[in-house]
């Protein structure tokens, strides 16, 4: 959006107090989220003024009505916000269409022309979902899945490299489903390829992923390019197989608790995260149990807790056995204590190690500088040294010394 918006001769600008538009991109994906937005708008039209403030994102596109209400400039859906520009140079107020267009057209919307607004850019290459879990609300606002052509996301790569990021982030709603509607096909592998090979001064992550997509060829590539990332977002949402079945989720403990295995052995040391679901209806204290087992069995560095709470107009919300609160927020606990316990060792390991950072940001003293990012296996990561300074988006090696405050120190040489 900023890229679009500077493409249109408009300037960025830090402080909302100094635009003369304010752009609030909003999510959907839990209740907590929804309110945020509404609370974020709500806010944004005091400080600011609403005919100075347009809404988008899925909160947008799945109820406008909250956000149409405060009379702000434009409120505008994922539908429509590959054309905020155009949209505000009318009279235009509201604009939210069902996500059911051509994909192709979808997704010229995802194109970043280059322009990264991070260190470690950020290429989105899929939009929309094809699963039906009963707690998400993803595919009524994002539609189905619709993939980026491979052609597109080569540009997009070589542009992003060309512009100094030492890192290309693979994003996507849903991104194991790359490619199934390309003609041809294009699998996930595929992709990582093309994308190393276009950008050959960068590594490449991948953002969240299904299990399922942990493919003999994402295996292969995780034993054999350097380049790829060591680290693995995998979302569980339960280890019990009731639960699963009753999130609709496609797969099942055991299988995913192989592919994990098997990610783990083709990397060693591989950073593995995961999302999980706490008091979705029917998790008892057994099928709880079973989840905190699974986790402390496989290799998590890290994982997203988060509280059930009924989305309405999903299937989720009319399933019995509802879990009452306290218990959610009990359960909750002593799993993010796992997790955290988890986390601690996985840093701990880290030291001693040499790390690839890429460079983020650098703060320069009288002692030296010091560059502060993100390591190759996911980890927040400061670097000193002294002599000239490493520039930002930059891949650079260090040693690991200390963590302190969940950051990697570590030095130069």
């Amino acid at each position: 959006m900023a890229a679009q918006f500077a493409a249109a001769g408009h300037e960025r600008v830090e402080d909302a107090g100094q635009a003369d538009l304010v752009i609030l991109n909003t999510c959907t994906v839990t209740q907590a989220a929804d309110r945020e937005g509404r609370r974020l708008a709500r806010h944004l039209a005091t400080k600011v003024g609403p005919d100075r403030v347009a809404v988008t994102g899925c909160s947008a596109q799945r109820d406008p009505t909250p956000y149409a209400a405060l009379g702000l400039r434009l409120v505008a859906g994922n539908s429509h916000k590959d054309r905020l520009p155009d949209l505000l140079s009318t009279s235009s107020h509201l604009a939210v269409d069902p996500p059911t267009g051509p994909p192709l057209a979808r997704v010229n919307g995802l194109r970043v022309a280059g322009h990264s607004s991070h260190a470690r850019a950020y290429l989105r290459v899929q939009d929309g979902c094809n699963q039906s879990c009963t707690f998400c609300t993803l595919p009524g606002v994002r539609g189905t899945s619709a993939s980026v052509p491979l052609s597109v996301v080569r540009e997009e790569a070589v542009a992003l490299a060309e512009r100094g990021h030492g890192e290309i982030v693979l994003t996507g709603a849903h991104l194991g489903s790359y490619g199934y509607d390309l003609a041809p096909r294009v699998s996930l592998p595929e992709l990582i390829e093309a994308v190393l090979e276009a950008a050959p001064a960068a590594r490449v992550r991948l953002s969240s992923l299904e299990p399922r997509w942990v493919s003999e060829g994402l295996l292969r590539l995780l034993r054999e390019e350097p380049r790829l990332c060591p680290h693995l977002h995998l979302p569980l949402q339960s280890g019990d197989d009731g639960v699963l079945a009753r999130m609709r989720r496609g797969y099942r403990s055991a299988p995913y608790e192989a592919r994990a295995l098997a990610a783990e052995e083709a990397s060693p040391g591989l950073a593995l995260g995961a999302d999980f679901i706490v008091g979705f209806p029917g998790e008892d204290d057994a099928a709880f149990a079973r989840t905190v087992e699974m986790v402390e069995r496989l290799p998590y560095t890290y994982g997203h807790v988060f509280s059930y709470s009924d989305r309405p107009g999903t299937p989720a919300a009319a399933l019995d056995g509802h879990v009452p609160p306290d218990v959610i927020r009990r359960r909750s606990a002593v799993l993010r204590a796992v997790l955290e316990r988890k986390h601690a060792a996985f840093l701990a390991s880290q030291i001693g190690r040499r790390v690839e950072i890429v460079v983020e940001s650098v703060d320069i003293d009288d002692q030296g500088w010091v560059a502060q990012g993100t390591t190759e296996r996911f980890v927040p990561a400061r670097a000193h040294g002294k002599g000239r300074p490493p520039a930002t988006g930059s891949r650079m090696d260090a040693r690991t010394a200390v963590v302190h405050d969940r950051c990697l120190e570590a030095v130069t040489g």
